[in-house]
């Protein structure tokens, strides 16, 4: 396994209305995320996400997170760990992404270095991310005051409200 992925992201919502539904949320606009796994593509190569135990650690919400391919069987090519921490004094959450690939990750052809494939894994670290982040945004999910914040935050900041293709079939990533 190759240590050290990081990515990190801001959910603009109140840590308690995020945390109190990170699950629910996560089960309702990632279907099977909790079982079988929610299929993603990931730089052309098919994938399930899976979060595994979610508990409370200190003041954080921390979530077990994996990636499987079908490819390779029985054995996680990426794993982590999702945190999400309070804002000090501000009504958003930020959410990080702790773990490590395997080292066949995204290289099923041929052995690359070490670098290469953190940096291909650093990448869909952050993708995934922004696909957990995206799920928590949804204005379904928070109340609707909110909501009008989020969205015009997102819209501010050059984010559409479409940024990935999501199917019935999984969502396609870079």
């Amino acid at each position: 396994m190759i240590q050290g992925l990081h990515a990190s992201s801001v959910v603009f919502a109140d840590f308690d209305i995020v945390s109190g539904g990170f699950l629910t949320t996560l089960r309702k606009w990632l279907p099977g995320i909790d079982s079988a796994g929610y299929p993603v593509r990931l730089h052309g190569d098919e994938y399930r996400l899976r979060v595994g135990q979610v508990h409370l650690e200190k003041r954080d919400l921390v979530a077990q997170l994996q990636l499987e391919s079908p490819s390779v069987p029985f054995q996680a090519q990426l794993t982590g760990t999702v945190r999400l921490q309070s804002f000090p004094k501000q009504p958003r959450t930020k959410v990080v992404f702790e773990g490590r690939c395997a080292r066949n990750f995204g290289t099923h052809a041929s052995p690359a270095s070490t670098e290469a494939v953190r940096l291909l894994a650093n990448d869909s670290s952050r993708a995934l991310l922004d696909l957990i982040v995206t799920a928590m945004e949804r204005p379904s999910n928070l109340p609707v005051d909110v909501a009008a914040v989020v969205s015009s935050t997102r819209k501010a900041a050059g984010m559409g409200d479409k940024q990935r293709k999501s199917g019935p079939k999984g969502t396609h990533l870079h």
